[in-house]
């Protein structure tokens, strides 16, 4: 988060990838994946409604359940025939009921998550020293979207999937998503389930009843 704040202070996102909202945007464009970085998000802490996408079906009862985007006219469209909208985004948007809520785009709340603390604060936080946060942000985000970062262990705790989920979001920051010397997904993975003999776990020869494992000499 602390790399994000420091990418967010000098603007050194991939604003024309993240601008993108859509497949049909992403292959005019020309490129091979998109964000929701400009998807309108509720902000507002309404039983059923806080951070629910806002889509046309918010505004429109009897429409499709699209997520709604601003385009670069300052107009909400649906998300998947806009082919460029606003990246940061916070206004009032009345909906199909009467309610009147405030929606941020997905960028917006990210920005705002990553102001919460300085990067004095997330130093003190992680033990890496601020200089070291602010090295290892530039230098990322000085190789155009030729860079990755990945996690693997480390994450396992309480809050282990939003700290997993924030490292991969500085991928997404700088557009390298699907991209030769960037990230893909579906690398190695386990096959659980498959065709053939397996163990059978309840009679594993000289099996340990006290700590429950199971082995053969």
């Amino acid at each position: 988060m602390g790399m994000i704040r420091w990418i967010m202070d000098n603007q050194r996102y991939n604003a024309d990838y993240l601008a993108i909202p859509g497949i049909q945007a992403m292959q005019q464009a020309g490129e091979q994946s998109w964000t929701n970085a400009t998807h309108l998000v509720i902000a507002d802490e309404l039983p059923t409604l806080a951070g629910q996408h806002l889509t046309l079906r918010h505004l429109t009862p009897d429409a499709e359940e699209t997520p709604v985007v601003l385009n670069t006219d300052g107009e909400l469209v649906d998300a998947s025939t806009c082919r460029q909208a606003r990246l940061f985004v916070t206004q009032y948007v009345t909906l199909a009921d009467g309610q009147r809520v405030t929606v941020k785009s997905g960028l917006q709340r990210l920005k705002e998550a990553a102001e919460k603390l300085s990067l004095a604060q997330y130093s003190e936080q992680c033990g890496v020293p601020e200089a070291q946060i602010i090295a290892l942000a530039e230098t990322f985000t000085s190789h155009g979207r030729k860079a990755a970062v990945i996690s693997h262990g480390g994450m396992m705790a309480g809050n282990g999937f939003y700290n997993a989920w924030s490292v991969m979001m500085l991928n997404a920051l700088i557009g390298n998503l699907s991209l030769s010397g960037g990230v893909f997904v579906g690398g190695g993975k386990f096959n659980g389930v498959s065709d053939g003999p397996r163990y059978n776990m309840n009679s594993f020869c000289r099996k340990s009843e006290t700590v429950r494992v199971k082995y053969c000499s």
